[in-house]
């Protein structure tokens, strides 16, 4: 399982992909710290998708908008994000996946506005 941060054109995404070969199943993310994305107008990290996922089938992902990333950054969101995934494998196996991500190196790419 990953969860990733993407970044499209000004956009941040959020992502959850099983890339193994079996199902994923009882899936949970923790995030710390917390933060908002939509604006601040949305507490990401208590949305159903990274609390209730009881099933991810093999090579599938979900993924939810974020915010744009001027939003993000002048709203001074957090960009060193810890992040903790724990599920199963159907088969008995539990796991638990610890990793980082960094958003800063986002903040100076350049894109291009599709408005113009």
């Amino acid at each position: 399982m990953i969860v990733d941060f993407e970044f499209r054109q000004g956009m941040f995404f959020l992502s959850v992909r099983n890339i193994g070969a079996r199902p994923a199943q009882n899936v949970s993310v923790e995030f710390a710290p917390r933060f908002t994305g939509v604006g601040g107008q949305k507490e990401v990290t208590e949305l159903p998708l990274f609390r209730e996922l009881t099933y991810l089938a093999p090579d599938r992902r979900i993924e939810t908008f974020l915010d744009t990333s001027e939003s993000y950054f002048q709203r001074r969101q957090p960009t060193r994000i810890k992040v903790t995934v724990r599920y199963s494998d159907g088969g008995g196996a539990d796991y638990l996946d610890r990793f980082e991500h960094n958003l800063e190196i986002y903040r100076e790419l350049g894109y291009i506005d599709r408005a113009f």
